[in-house]
């Protein structure tokens, strides 16, 4: 193109950019006109639709809010399989509701969970007679909330008949239970802020799974950090196959679900896993019932610590026999890695409990999942 056309295209373009500079305006006058019409009708509608009543997300947001206020130490504790004692008629387990029952208040104890196989022989009578003689003063108190969950030594129409389903739906801390009664949920408080427990039965079923799913979309449990116990849910390597159905089909897609405890397998183990929202999960098995008198009183105590940001983890038996005839050590503690450990302590990785805890926060970690012992 030589330069009088370049001259003449230059001129058509000035021409064109001219005589829309008017429509252009009277667009932007437009524009301007009905977004000044649109703030002034906003405020006046929405004061003719009365005062906002408060949504379920808010409620969530509040305890977030509550969660983010916890500053004292709280421990949640663990009971994990009896059957030995029932079935050997030994003390421990009696022991352990009796020293619990004692020190709740001084220790804030906040919740405790039974991890399944409560008998031996699900259909023995007199297995469950001892353990309704140990669980009695448990049972019939309502200050300390608690769980028990079904074992795969545990029948389940023994398992309901002796720990009946309308004595927990009685309880002021009872939530829900999956239609077979055998997976319940319980509400508990940390100071001002609430928290969930879901106890699934061993082994629960895609019916059971989807209950506690639908469970979590209740208003009123939106945005609850979440603990669950299940019997059946891992071994010293990590997670077997009825661990892995639960996390694929509930704790991986519910960033409430802070921690998973389980017992089952005889040994000892934890780790973190990361979900799908990339938060962690604290997951860990105990379980003593191949030690002496049926387990030796072992159980455990974690506590959460939202100021020091940790979760500590010990092993405790108030009635630790060393031989038949020895008098009992009524304050013993289990101290070797697998027992006693602090998370994160082994890799040195901050944990903002706090943050962990609250509903409104995507937790990154540094997306590095974290594996222990």
């Amino acid at each position: 193109m030589d330069c009088e056309g370049r001259c003449q295209l230059r001129r058509g373009i000035a021409s064109v950019r001219f005589q829309d500079i008017p429509s252009l305006v009277a667009t932007l006058v437009a524009l301007f006109w009905i977004a000044s019409v649109v703030v002034t009708v906003l405020p006046t509608a929405a004061a003719h639709a009365g005062p906002a009543v408060p949504s379920a997300h808010q409620a969530a947001i509040e305890n977030a809010k509550r969660a983010r206020e916890l500053n004292r130490p709280f421990t949640i504790a663990v009971l994990p399989d009896t059957q030995g004692y029932t079935a050997l008629g030994q003390p421990g387990f009696a022991k352990q509701i009796e020293w619990l029952l004692a020190n709740a208040a001084d220790r804030n104890i906040v919740f405790v969970t039974h991890l399944g196989d409560v008998v031996d022989t699900g259909t023995d009578d007199a297995q469950w007679a001892n353990a309704r003689d140990a669980l009695n003063p448990l049972l019939a108190q309502n200050r300390l909330p608690f769980s028990i969950i079904r074992g795969n030594h545990d029948d389940p129409g023994y398992f309901l008949k002796n720990l009946p389903l309308s004595l927990m739906r009685s309880k002021p801390w009872f939530v829900a239970a999956s239609p077979s009664g055998l997976s319940q949920a319980q509400m508990f408080k940390v100071q001002q802020a609430w928290f969930l427990h879901i106890g699934f039965e061993n082994n629960p079923t895609a019916a059971e799974l989807q209950w506690a799913n639908e469970l979590l979309k209740r208003p009123s449990l939106e945005g609850m950090p979440v603990i669950v116990s299940a019997h059946d849910y891992m071994d010293g390597d990590g997670r077997d196959s009825a661990g892995s159905r639960i996390w694929d089909a509930f704790v991986e897609d519910n960033p409430m679900v802070f921690m998973v405890l389980c017992g089952h397998v005889a040994e000892e183990h934890a780790f973190v896993e990361h979900d799908a929202a990339n938060r962690p999960v604290y997951e860990m098995l105990s379980d003593y019932q191949h030690r002496d008198f049926g387990g030796n009183g072992l159980m455990r105590l974690i506590t959460v610590d939202p100021v020091n940001d940790t979760i500590e983890v010990k092993t405790f038996s108030p009635y630790y026999q060393y031989k038949n005839g020895a008098r009992p050590n009524t304050n013993y503690y289990e101290t070797d890695a697998d027992s006693q450990f602090q998370y994160p302590a082994a890799s040195g990785f901050w944990v903002d409990i706090r943050e962990r805890l609250a509903f409104d926060t995507s937790f990154d970690f540094w997306g590095i999942p974290v594996y222990w012992w």
